[in-house]
């Protein structure tokens, strides 16, 4: 995860459930539950940010820039490489 916060140049944050899928599902049956007014005030109330990963350099800009320089011109033959994939 630090890899992509130092990447992406933001602040990643981690909550207190995995299956974030079923969890959602169940928060929001909190709401039709009338337990919460609103999804909001249900997840406030119920998810918790155990970690909290700050980016620690800006490395990744130089690298951008040139990839940036050099995507439009390699990505007709990237393409045509992966038509040819036996995967």
């Amino acid at each position: 995860l630090q890899m992509l916060a130092n990447v992406f140049q933001t602040r990643i944050e981690t909550v207190n459930e995995p299956d974030a899928t079923a969890y959602g599902a169940a928060l929001l049956a909190t709401v039709g539950a009338g337990i919460h007014s609103d999804s909001a005030a249900a997840a406030a109330a119920l998810v918790k940010i155990t970690k909290t990963i700050e980016p620690e350099s800006d490395a990744y800009a130089a690298i951008y820039d040139s990839w940036r320089t050099l995507y439009p011109t390699l990505a007709p033959a990237m393409h045509r490489l992966s038509d040819h994939s036996t995967t």
